[in-house]
């Protein structure tokens, strides 16, 4: 008889540790023989199928079979413990991020030794932790500690991603925007800590920190804008800032009119020039300069002004306001001459802000002196005593023509640019008494005068007496 019994098994490690996260079972422990059998006591009890999960502070009892089908009658025991690391832990498991900060994996806040993230709840991928976040998606943490078992469980974190918002600005205006005008602009309703700039105009109502709303008096024609930002709630912090250009346009016309209340006076006469500047609105018009300049053929009396300053010398005449709808008249007192010109021409020559319409920012009157006469009678003597054909005040209008017929139509005289200085000869080729003194007789005349005040046909008789 022979009685053999197999070497017990061997280890190099009696306690064996194992993590959890990886699923550890009896296959896994760690032991040297032929055909190693563990079971859950030293001696008899039940063998462990190898796919048993291993428990953390069990001991586990090893036995050998050698070729024979002996098995060893002594146990190797092992110890194990099966650790596991704590999930993660975190504040908040709604984490919001701002994406013009670009915000990463690395950005997500966990509690934990050595986090690593993953893609899925169990298994999955693990992220680079310079990978972006993606808005919407659902990170999950692991934790390992310093014997390198990894958390079985993971801490989910919900992440969402905002965009910055860019607040809009609406005009309440359906036209066009006039200068002295109030608009109300509108942004988005429902934040906090509105923040509005204008530029170019004055705030009248609304654009405090709570308000949604600003109205705008535009005080100015050139870079006018409002713009906004506020709270909106989010990680973003302060929006964006919007930024509205609006056109403002100069809407008022200033007019110019000027009235004579003689247009035919006689020399010596004393007539009154009215001139009348009117702002149409709805803006008003500051530093107003206007041309009036006394011609050759007055001599100014006097002048008054409801606005302003007149310079009779200089012909200026200054406004510093003229309010929208109100009317500035000048009025002045001058003597009528004997000769000179007779136009009178106010312009309006600077304005603050631009008018909107500068065709009618001029006007121009005059008068036609009663001086204008026809003597018909002559006597071309030589006696230095009426020896001209002489119309009083010619002179005043240069652009004239005169023709003499004599009783049979024809023609005996024509002078153009008449100077009253026709002494009865004949100047016409085709009279038989060119360049010689006409018979005494009576002569017909036509006169025709083309001036920037008169444009006449005039006709009549003339008696020559030697």
């Amino acid at each position: 008889v022979s009685v053999g019994d197999t070497d017990v098994p061997t280890t190099a490690n009696s306690q064996q540790g194992f993590c959890q996260v990886d699923g550890p079972t009896v296959a896994d422990l760690q032991a040297t023989g032929p055909n190693i059998v563990w079971y859950d006591l030293p001696t008899g009890g039940t063998p462990y199928d190898p796919t048993d999960p291993l428990v953390d502070g069990n001991s586990y009892y090893a036995t050998a079979t050698d070729a024979s089908g002996c098995e060893s009658s002594m146990r190797l025991q092992v110890d194990v413990s099966v650790g596991d690391t704590d999930v993660p832990t975190t504040a908040n498991s709604q984490q919001d991020f701002c994406q013009v900060d670009g915000p990463t994996v690395a950005d997500l806040q966990a509690t934990g030794p050595n986090i690593v993230w993953y893609d899925m709840p169990t298994g999955g991928t693990p992220y680079d932790p310079t990978d972006p976040l993606v808005d919407g998606n659902s990170y999950y943490a692991t934790a390992t500690d310093a014997s390198g078992c990894e958390s079985s469980m993971r801490l989910q974190v919900d992440v969402s991603v905002f965009e910055k918002v860019t607040p809009t600005i609406t005009s309440l205006s359906n036209s066009e925007v006039c200068l002295q005008t109030i608009v109300t602009y509108t942004t988005d309703e429902g934040f906090s800590n509105y923040l509005w700039n204008v530029s170019g105009g004055i705030a009248v109502d609304g654009g405090g920190a709570s308000d949604s709303f600003i109205s705008v008096e535009w005080t100015e024609i050139e870079e006018t804008f409002v713009s906004v930002s506020y709270d909106a709630g989010t990680v973003c912090g302060i929006s964006e800032t919007t930024t509205f250009t609006e056109e403002v346009m100069v809407c008022a016309d200033i007019v110019m009119n000027k009235t004579v209340d003689n247009i035919e006076p006689m020399v010596g006469d004393q007539i009154t020039f009215t001139v009348e500047v009117t702002n149409n609105g709805p803006n008003d018009f500051t530093d107003i300069e206007i041309s009036e300049i006394i011609q050759s053929g007055f001599d100014y009396i006097s002048h008054t002004v409801n606005l302003g300053d007149y310079d009779p010398v200089s012909g200026v005449w200054m406004i510093d306001l003229l309010p929208a709808n109100e009317t500035a008249t000048l009025q002045i007192i001058v003597e009528v001459l004997g000769t000179g010109s007779y136009m009178n021409m106010a312009t309006i020559v600077s304005v603050t802000p631009n008018d909107s319409d500068d065709s009618n920012n001029e006007m121009e009157v005059g008068v036609l002196p009663a001086c204008l006469f026809v003597y018909n009678e002559f006597s071309p003597n030589s006696d230095g005593i009426n020896d001209f054909f002489t119309i009083s005040c010619i002179e005043s209008f240069p652009n004239n023509e005169i023709k003499i017929f004599n009783r049979y139509g024809s023609l005996v005289y024509k002078q153009q640019g008449y100077k009253n200085e026709w002494n009865g000869h004949a100047n016409v080729s085709t009279s038989q008494n060119n360049g010689e003194t006409l018979p005494t007789g009576t002569y017909f005349y036509v006169l025709e005068i083309e001036s920037d005040i008169l444009t006449d046909r005039v006709t009549g008789w003339v008696y020559l007496m030697k």
